[in-house]
């Protein structure tokens, strides 16, 4: 799966995680959030995992759907050179 694909679906869960806690009063529905080590969002419909987003501090992407095992994105800070210097 390609990292656009895992990008958009971390911006789809992002914008989940924000509007469905207004919805989740009137149905059965949990959103979590995590900051603790990274960003993770979740949601789920009484027991049963809808989907799920995270970015580790490192930069790794994972999303999933459902129970399916979650697609992930190799980090990307080790591309990035920090701190300036010859650039």
């Amino acid at each position: 799966m390609s990292r656009r694909l895992v990008i958009s679906g971390l911006a789809v869960a992002a914008i989940a995680g924000a509007a469905v806690p207004s919805f989740a009063q009137s149905f059965p529905i949990t959103v979590t959030h995590d900051t603790s080590n990274g960003v993770s969002v979740g949601v789920r419909d009484g027991n049963a995992p809808v989907g799920g987003a995270a970015v580790t501090p490192d930069g790794s992407a994972c999303a999933g759907l459902g129970e399916d095992i979650p697609v992930c994105t190799p980090p990307v800070l080790d591309a990035i050179s920090l701190g300036g210097g010859g650039h």
